[in-house]
This record gives structure tokens, sequence and C-alpha cells, in this order.
């Protein structure tokens, strides 16, 4: 029998708050849910790339998204969590 390293439950956890936080659209949830020392990577529109590097730089780009796309809504259609790495 297999078994689930713990590591990788509390990290399929935190992808899943996540998730649900980023689909109700509450800017304040979805940055709770993420480290302080958070990076997200743009890479459109291209060629252009822009990296958003810590929770002050990363608020204005979700408020912004949220803002412009109300109604979006992601499904996770799957998901691979390997001890303290996950790909949605």
């Amino acid at each position: 029998m297999q078994k689930t390293h713990p590591t990788t439950s509390g990290i399929v956890d935190i992808v899943l708050r996540y998730s649900d936080a980023f689909n109700k659209g509450n800017v304040y949830i979805v940055m709770a849910a993420i480290t302080d020392d958070c990076i997200v990577d743009k890479p459109v529109p291209p060629p252009e790339r822009a990296r958003f590097q810590d929770q002050d730089a990363v608020r204005p780009l979700r408020n912004d998204f949220f803002w412009s796309s109300p109604s979006i809504e992601f499904d996770t259609e799957d998901m691979f969590a390997s001890d303290d790495r996950c790909l949605v």
C-alpha cells in the first residue's frame, strides 16, 4: 500500500484553500493563503514578461485581475502532488 507523505497532504490542502479563495474573488482571502515571499510570473502579453515578488507587489495584480474579471472561476481538472510540490 502506498503511503502519502504528510507534507504532500498539507500542500494539497493549501492549494485547495487558495483555489477556493481565488474563485470567491476576495483578494484578502487570497493573500492570506500565500506566503509573504510569494512570486507570480505573468507571461502575457507576449513577448513581455513580468515578475511580481512579495505580497506588496502581488496584491495589486490580484486586485486588478478580480476587478477586470468579476465572474471568472477556475476549475481544477487535475492535481499532482509530491512532497512539498503541487501541480494543478
